[in-house]
């Protein structure tokens, strides 16, 4: 949770969206592997305004001040099956 690219989809500082889709990862089984920090490298800012843009709308592309949007990757793995409910 947080980081620049949650920022610009309005995923921060309100995490709720996230943490929700994350702890439902943890109940069905997952675990969590490894966090990393990345980024999206574009060659120029307004190919990734208009990138934003077209998947997130105007608004998301007005936040876009850089051509490099500092992102924050976690990796899940499933190691047991959930249980199955009736």
């Amino acid at each position: 949770m947080g980081g620049e690219f949650e920022e610009i989809r309005d995923r921060y500082p309100n995490t709720f969206k996230t943490k929700q889709y994350l702890d439902w990862i943890e109940i069905n089984g997952f675990e969590l592997v490894k966090k990393i920090r990345t980024y999206f490298l574009f060659d120029n800012k307004e190919i990734a305004k208009n990138v934003f843009k077209v998947i997130y709308g105007e608004n998301a592309s007005n936040k876009i001040n850089n051509r490099k949007i500092k992102h924050n990757v976690v990796i899940y793995c499933l190691f047991k099956i959930p249980q199955t409910r009736c």
